[in-house]
């Protein structure tokens, strides 16, 4: 008896650990079928539902200023872990780049899908987070149309955040996670930074991370497949083949591995 409460005990550990592995924000470059926004396009307009934090409110992105677009949300550990960072860039830049954080997607892992109705929590969110002297910079929430998640995010093909958006110009200058900002910043203001070579740069970046993910879909296919045959020694097989395959994205085998073991082998094997 104690030993199946333990098996059961474990499996919940395990199964807990492998949904945190399953949210972990990620970019899928491709929009399927839909134009991408990309580094060199005009930037989109900032529509949003209410302007937090910031004694001077923007409403538009005027073409002779610099701006940083950074998107988060209150659930986002990596997003809340970058904030004294951008608060720190905010206060070095001050007067030559406008930073403004966006929230989005609180309704990301459920809850009301109107962004609107968080806005008491995310501004008691940030208020905090200014009193600790993390959050400094200008903040803003998305509506509820959610036109700054659909016409930057989406348009980008961005499904994950923290994301940030530098803009120069009127004209997206840079897209990335806000870690590698710092030396983009610096070319930008110097007047250095090369758009044209960046926009061409995540291009193949972008090309490079469709043919992975094709590789994914065809991996998961096989083994996916091979269990709807009940050839559950190859389904196995093929599995692990992936994981040695893409060692990157192992998890994205690993919660399916288990899955087979728990189904079609026993819970003590898929421990």
């Amino acid at each position: 008896m104690k030993v199946m409460m333990s098996i059961k005990s474990a499996i919940k550990k395990i199964c807990f650990s492998l949904l945190l592995m399953a949210l972990i924000p990620h970019t899928n470059l491709k929009a399927q079928g839909k134009k991408v926004l990309q580094v060199g396009d005009p930037a989109p307009p900032l529509k949003y539902a209410k302007w937090i934090q910031g004694a001077n409110p923007i409403t538009e992105l005027k073409k002779d200023k610099l701006y940083v677009i950074e998107f988060w949300a209150t659930w986002c550990g990596p997003c809340i872990a970058a904030m004294p960072h951008l608060s720190e860039l905010a206060k070095k830049y001050e007067g030559k780049i406008d930073f403004i954080g966006c929230d989005v997607w609180e309704h990301k892992y459920g809850g009301p899908k109107e962004q609107e109705s968080y806005l008491s929590k995310v501004t008691k969110f940030v208020q905090d987070q200014f009193n600790l002297g993390r959050l400094t910079y200008n903040v803003i929430i998305d509506n509820n149309a959610e036109d700054m998640a659909k016409n930057w995010l989406d348009a980008a093909g961005i499904g994950g955040i923290p994301s940030s958006f530098v803009i120069a110009d009127g004209k997206i200058a840079w897209i990335g996670h806000p870690h590698y900002i710092d030396s983009i910043l610096t070319g930008v203001i110097n007047g250095t930074f090369d758009v044209a070579a960046e926009r061409e740069r995540q291009e193949a970046r972008r090309k490079k991370q469709d043919a992975q993910s094709a590789g994914y879909k065809n991996a998961m296919a096989a083994y996916k497949k091979a269990e709807e045959e009940k050839d559950f020694a190859k389904a196995l097989q093929l599995v692990d083949s992936a994981i040695a395959k893409f060692p990157s994205n192992s998890y994205m085998f690993v919660t399916d591995k288990f899955m087979l073991l728990l189904k079609h082998v026993g819970e003590e094997k898929a421990i």
